[in-house]
């Protein structure tokens, strides 16, 4: 089904970022996740899209999704687990 998708875009400026939002977008998740491995502390979502930690196309899912998106670092996993383990994300 996702290589039919019509509203997917399918070239080289959609990363797995875009790819992860417009899933979960699809499947009406409240909660998007990311673990990057360039530093993403303090930084906005707009610019970690600017500085290309994140791909461009992320804005345009953006658009489209309801839910709330949190960005790690890979530093950052045990933080990560315990909140996921906690189930407490903002």
């Amino acid at each position: 089904e996702i290589v039919n998708a019509q509203d997917l875009d399918k070239d080289w400026q959609t990363t797995s970022d875009s790819l992860a939002l417009w899933l979960a977008t699809k499947l009406s998740a409240s909660h998007l996740c990311l673990i990057k491995s360039a530093p993403v502390h303090g930084k906005s979502l707009d610019g970690l899209i600017k500085t290309q930690v994140i791909d461009q196309r992320f804005e345009h899912y953006l658009d489209h999704y309801p839910g709330h998106v949190e960005v790690f670092n890979a530093a950052d996993s045990q933080i990560f687990m315990e909140r996921l383990n906690r189930g407490k994300f903002i």
